[in-house]
């Protein structure tokens, strides 16, 4: 099978493995697929699996560094490095973002759309309560 073919169906099963095993044979989380990145192309399916978060951290085990750190602790739901980054920063929980997505618009929102979009409770609840 076609490893495009097989990246892509990992990334819309929300398959830990099936992702693993294609960065371990080769291919790049900055593959273009479909005009995008590979990790784009993740995230704008609308599927939020209970494997989302490890499928990022795969992502990250592989070689994806982000530059938005307070995006980043919200796709892990990374409450404690969000709290964190919101004690240096109070502005990060208005600003806003835009995340193309298969189904559920998220254009010019704040972390705790992306949030809700995630079903990322306890991001959700620092975003709340410095608020």
């Amino acid at each position: 099978m076609d490893d495009n073919i097989k990246i892509i169906r990992a990334l819309e099963l929300h398959s830990v493995n099936g992702i693993r095993e294609c960065f371990k044979n080769g291919l790049s989380h900055n593959q273009i697929v479909h005009g995008r990145t590979l990790f784009e192309e993740f995230i704008t399916g609308n599927l939020r699996s209970e494997n989302f978060i490890e499928c990022v951290k795969v992502f990250v085990e592989f070689g994806l560094v982000f530059e938005n750190l307070p995006l980043h602790a919200v796709l892990l739901n990374d409450s404690i490095t969000l709290k964190q980054i919101i004690s240096n920063n109070p502005d990060v929980a208005s600003k806003r973002y835009t995340i193309k997505s298969a189904f559920t618009p998220l254009e010019d929102v704040t972390l705790l759309s992306i949030c809700a979009e995630s079903n990322h409770l306890f991001c959700s609840q620092v975003l709340i309560d410095e608020n």
